[in-house]
């Protein structure tokens, strides 16, 4: 959070000049527990000060005195981070820009769920060497930490395993990981890949047949991976590929792969790791099973107003279409 000096910077200007920028909020998003990414587009015929997202739980068209955030990661052009969010609150999200007279245009307002936080922990043997002990650690951890970040992922509790014949990495399901001794493998990347296969990627039913991924290799077929990725792509072409163990995104802007298949596909940057938690929970919304038999801390959102009422039942004959609703207690 800012200071209450800078956040009304703006707002004690008595005098500006200029016109008003033009700017647009991308009524895309992607949101985590603690996390929003947002994307803009900004016109004006003169120099701008500063530009990002403005946001608050509480006012329904925030402005700059409210919260706001100039920290973007680019992929396929720079998308806003909105950092240290409460889990499982609503936030009214829109872009803003100042120019160097102090005026302010915004964009419309988005209404964006975080998701109730994810609760990944993890263990490690430290069965290799000292400095392998620490970049194996260190690896889990953070895959661990942008998980629990930004996902609502819980009860997964992946161990790391030192292997000394092991040629890379491998992972069952459940989280059972072995490491190998090269050194580009006990990394980040590696670890949030070999972790993927913990959550059932290649490794689960419903990654073979529930998803509808044929062995053989085909696009996934769920909606909020694809949905995810063209956004964070920023390409509507990109699609999520696989085959029976293994997930690429097909026709990618950025030719990137966020289910990181090696380390070559390891970038050491911070949006691949945002992208790959975020397309692990994508994947969990599309039906995908984390933790055998426990589907807790799932949010399932959707656009609505804030003045109309809602009746939500199941699309499934067999399981509540005419017999399951949802009641105030």
């Amino acid at each position: 959070a800012m200071l209450a000096a800078e956040r009304s910077i703006f707002a004690t200007k008595t005098s500006t000049t200029g016109t008003v920028p033009t700017v647009t909020t991308d009524p895309r998003y992607a949101r985590g527990a603690t996390m929003i990414f947002g994307r803009s587009t900004v016109s004006s015929s003169t120099t701008l000060l500063e530009q990002g997202f403005c946001y608050s739980t509480t006012n329904t068209q925030p402005t700059v005195a409210d919260e706001r955030t100039t920290r973007y990661v680019t992929n396929g052009g720079p998308m806003y981070c909105l950092d240290n969010l409460t889990p499982a609150t609503l936030y009214y999200v829109r872009a803003y820009a100042v120019t160097t007279g102090y005026k302010v245009g915004y964009g419309d307002v988005i209404k964006v769920y975080t998701l109730p936080k994810g609760n990944v922990t993890w263990s490690h043997d430290n069965g290799g060497s000292d400095m392998e002990n620490v970049r194996i650690s260190q690896s889990i951890m953070s895959v661990a930490h942008y998980w629990s970040t930004l996902t609502s992922i819980t009860g997964f509790t992946p161990s790391a395993h030192y292997g000394s014949s092991t040629a890379t990495a491998d992972c069952s399901y459940g989280g059972w990981i072995r490491v190998g001794p090269l050194e580009s493998y006990q990394a980040t990347g590696t670890l949030a890949h070999e972790m993927g296969h913990g959550i059932g990627v290649g490794t689960h039913s419903t990654y073979w047949a529930d998803i509808h991924t044929p062995s053989s290799g085909g696009y996934w077929s769920g909606k909020r991976a694809t949905r995810f990725l063209q956004f964070w792509d920023n390409s509507q072409g990109v699609r999520l590929y696989g085959d029976s163990q293994h997930l690429w995104a097909s026709g990618a802007a950025q030719s990137l792969s966020y289910t990181i298949n090696g380390a070559s596909e390891d970038n050491h940057s911070e949006n691949s790791y945002y992208g790959n938690a975020l397309l692990m929970q994508a994947l969990v919304e599309d039906g995908l099973a984390p933790v055998s038999g426990n589907l807790q801390g799932l949010a399932y959102t959707f656009a609505h107003n804030d003045d109309e009422s809602y009746y939500i039942r199941s699309a499934s004959a067999g399981h509540g279409l005419a017999t399951a609703y949802l009641a105030d207690h």
